[in-house]
């Protein structure tokens, strides 16, 4: 696959081996274009659009490994070549020179060779064939010059208008005791290379992203950043995310990380990966269930893990590594117990806010299906051929149900606890009276595979799936209908209100089923179309709102029935859908106390810590006293001095102005007498 947005292009094969192309537009996923090749190949190793998204490329496999151009809007086929050698040479990757945007540059990498390809004058022509010594697995254009090519053998190559130039040998220091055998005698495969603005990253075998930055030398070359080791899982793909601030990986066993890339070198900050959504179950999913006071799902897997998903905030609570892989599950509908059966054993685990402690355990081999009963005071165990129901308080036998010839298959409580059904391979079914302790009715019909089974709110009637698609409906008299479905249903539940069964099929088909309740007819069905693989558990919210499954594919999927449902839902069952859960978890007794102990010991260091600071600011406030205090001492001196000095100034002013004036006057009558006497003297 190959996403170049708003389009993706994706290889596909068809039931009769027929290798094509799917181009979608993400904006309009009616709007597709459909690409095939002429060759005698099944399929498309790799695709890859050009730079301008107008084309795109494609390398079919084997026998004839040829490389197709597409015009893929107009379904135009451009140009083909073969790829390969005369003896067939398997060809790997093939990647777009997206720093050359003037034409069309592809380059082809095989397994000792490197080919480079140049779409000019209508064909595809060879420019560049390189081989080497070392196996080659991945490779990408940093430049418009320049390849990088990974090698099997922990080697990164670096070639230069088809001239090797550099060699970088990447070796990695593993952790011992998280590594295989074969991950520390081997050389570490690189699967993946990717480049960005500054340089490039790598992942290979072991779960180990390497980021490459640029050296700043004067040829260019490269030096690692820092290595992200992740899990021990082998690296699939790398991509640039859109903030071209991070990159995207996915792992063989089906996780995805984010990683950021745009580090300080000289500074040498890391910033460390994170989940990009949720850590994902690593093989099929065999059990699931819900409960009613919490929004939660418990699921187990082939991974040997127990993970329990809130599906209101969208993610993990808890996960749980086994030794053994879990059978079967069944969660308590308060939500804080789990019943869990390996093949040895059965346990009861609390359900604690990061943890699954085990507090009761019975060695029962053998164990298919365990399930609490609907108010949550019995749980019942299959046990080859009989049923063993406990007590969920005091973990005693309440009574071990025996009256079937050969294994039971399936187990279902009645709405009240007062019934039990049962069902075994041979095709007998039974009905179970819980309270008298007594079986009610029992039917025979050799030849049927029942595969489940549930009872109506009112406990009046019971639906069971065969095998061969049909559902039967009984009571307490015998058969009442049959309902036939035109696929084999392998699940079945029912919606409160009794008037809408939920199918799964073993090809990811959900089937939703409209029951007239009056009169048993099927009013309508539709199919929705969830998983790629066998649902393995089907299950319905307490509120009839969403739809949980889970398959071979290892994916917990959550649907809607209200959106993909065409009845009307009036605003009284829109009031009743909403619900509170509750809120409360549960916690061992050391782990209390030891943040109870943590809780003190900081409590203590905070009150240490506001005391010293209150001393501190109780000094410091004296200390502020003191200085404004001998501030005001100056300022009120420098006051009286400045005053002092100022009734000095004004006295000398004053006596100034009279010496002044008296000079004044003096000088005028001078000044005077002198005029009277040069007036006399003329005369």
């Amino acid at each position: 696959m190959e996403v170049c947005y708003p389009y993706v292009a994706v290889a596909l094969r068809t039931s009769e081996n027929i290798p094509l192309i799917e181009v979608f537009d993400v904006n309009n996923p009616k709007k597709k274009k459909i690409l095939y090749g002429n060759d005698s190949s099944t399929e498309f190793i790799d695709v890859a659009f050009s730079n301008d998204k107008a084309c795109i490329l494609a390398q079919s496999g084997e026998p004839d490994w040829f490389l197709y151009f597409w015009l893929w809007n107009k379904g135009k086929k451009l140009s083909v070549i073969k790829t390969s050698n005369n003896y067939g040479g398997e060809i790997l990757q093939i990647a777009v020179n997206n720093y050359e945007t003037s034409m069309v540059i592809i380059s082809v990498i095989g397994s000792s060779i490197l080919r480079v390809y140049r779409y000019v004058e209508n064909t595809l022509k060879l420019v560049n064939q390189v081989r080497t010594e070392y196996r080659c697995a991945c490779h990408t254009w940093v430049s418009k010059s320049r390849v990088i090519i990974g090698t099997e053998n922990e080697k990164i190559l670096v070639y230069e208008n088809g001239e090797f130039i550099s060699i970088i040998d990447h070796e990695l220091t593993l952790n011992l005791s998280n590594s295989s055998p074969e991950q520390i005698t081997n050389p570490i495969k690189i699967n993946a290379i990717v480049p960005f603005s500054t340089g490039f990253a790598i992942g290979n075998g072991s779960g180990v992203i390497s980021i490459f930055e640029k050296a700043e030398d004067s040829q260019g070359y490269y030096k690692k950043n820092h290595d992200e080791i992740l899990e021990t899982s082998s690296v699939t793909s790398i991509a640039v995310h859109v903030n071209k601030k991070g990159l995207l990986v996915t792992l063989k066993n089906r996780q995805v990380y984010y990683i950021q890339v745009y580090v300080d070198i000289e500074k040498n900050i890391d910033q460390g990966f994170e989940y990009l959504i949720q850590p994902f179950h690593n093989g099929s999913i065999i059990d699931m269930d819900t409960c009613i006071w919490k929004p939660i799902i418990v699921t187990c897997s082939s991974d040997k893990t127990i993970r329990i998903w809130n599906y209101q905030e969208n993610f993990v609570e808890v996960v749980k590594h086994y030794e053994f892989d879990p059978v079967c599950l069944s969660l308590h509908p308060n939500g804080l117990f789990l019943l869990v059966g390996f093949h040895n054993s059965i346990k009861i685990m609390t359900i604690l806010h990061n943890d699954l402690y085990e507090h009761w355990s019975a060695n029962i081999i053998g164990c298919k299906q365990c399930i609490f009963s609907h108010g949550g005071q019995f749980f019942a165990i299959i046990h080859g051929s009989t049923i063993q129901i406990y007590n969920s308080w005091t973990y005693n036998i309440v009574w071990i149900v025996r009256g079937h010839s050969s294994k039971i298959r399936y187990i279902h409580w009645s709405k009240n606890d007062f019934q039990l059904f049962s069902s075994d391979v041979e095709g007998t079914i039974c009905v179970w009276n819980i309270p008298d302790k007594k079986k009610e009715n029992t039917l025979t019909l050799p030849g049927h595979q029942f595969t489940s089974a549930v009872f109506t709110p009112n406990n009046q009637y019971i639906y069971i799936t065969e095998s061969s698609g049909k559902i039967w409906k009984f009571d307490d008299k015998g058969l009442v209908c049959q309902i036939p479905q035109n696929i084999e249903l392998n699940n079945l539940c029912i919606s409160n209100s009794g008037n809408i069964l939920i199918g799964s099929t073993n090809f990811g088909v959900i089937r939703i089923i409209y029951i007239n309740k009056d009169n048993n007819q099927l009013i309508y069905y539709y199919d929705i179309n969830v998983h790629s693989g066998k649902i393995t558990k089907l299950a319905i919210s307490n509120d009839d709102n969403l739809i949980f499954s889970c398959g071979d594919d290892g994916c917990l999927a959550i649907t809607n029935l209200r959106e993909n449902s065409t009845t009307i839902v009036n605003s009284n069952q829109k009031q009743k859908s909403k619900r509170y859960f509750s809120e409360e978890m549960l916690i061992k007794k050391p782990d209390l106390q030891a943040k109870t102990e943590i809780i003190n010991k900081l409590t203590k260091k905070v009150n240490i810590m506001i005391q010293k600071k209150d001393e501190e600011l109780e000094n410091k406030k004296i200390e502020n006293e003191e200085q404004m205090k001998a501030l005001n001492e100056n300022y009120e001196k420098d006051v009286r001095n400045c005053e002092l000095v100022s009734e000095r100034i004004k006295s000398e002013l004053t006596e100034n102005n009279i010496k002044y004036q008296n000079t004044l006057h003096d000088n005028k009558e001078k000044k005077e007498k002198e005029i009277n006497d040069i007036k006399k003297n003329y005369k």
